[in-house]
């Protein structure tokens, strides 16, 4: 099956629908967890499979700002943090969620998608910064 320039558009269009939906009906307005915010941007990460839509949010967020790095990873954190002290998760319990197993393994997938996006956007360095944040969060992705 060729790639075509219109099945090019519509996965833009659908991108960009997707877009749409999730930052205004499943984010409360007015909320610290609002549109653009970096805990929002999780949220759609996590229901999002593809490796390059998930790349393309995080480059969208991270480039809006050169220190959004901080408040995504300090986000990842607080995350993992209330998934292992929640008693009662409200997301999928299911251990093949997006192709992997569980939530931490699409942590993970974003932690590495975040790391790529990081390299491309601001260099070895920013890599190296972004992924030092991150030290707390590797021991705690086993617990949940």
């Amino acid at each position: 099956m060729e790639w075509t320039a219109t099945d090019e558009k519509l996965t833009h269009a659908f991108r960009m629908l997707i877009r749409k939906a999730l930052s205004s009906s499943f984010v409360r307005r007015g909320s610290p967890e609002g549109p653009g915010s970096a805990d929002s941007l999780i949220g759609q990460l996590l229901i999002t499979a593809d490796s390059k839509v998930r790349k393309q949010l995080l480059r969208d967020f991270l480039s809006q700002d050169r220190e959004k790095y901080k408040e995504l990873a300090a986000a990842l954190i607080t995350y993992a943090e209330r998934q292992i002290n929640s008693k009662s998760r409200s997301e999928p319990k299911s251990k093949e969620l997006n192709g992997g197993t569980g939530l931490s393994g699409q942590v993970r997938r974003i932690i590495f998608d975040a790391s790529v996006v990081m390299r491309d956007v601001f260099s070895d360095l920013g890599q190296d910064k972004f992924t030092d944040l991150l030290e707390p969060l590797l021991p705690m992705l086993s617990k949940f």
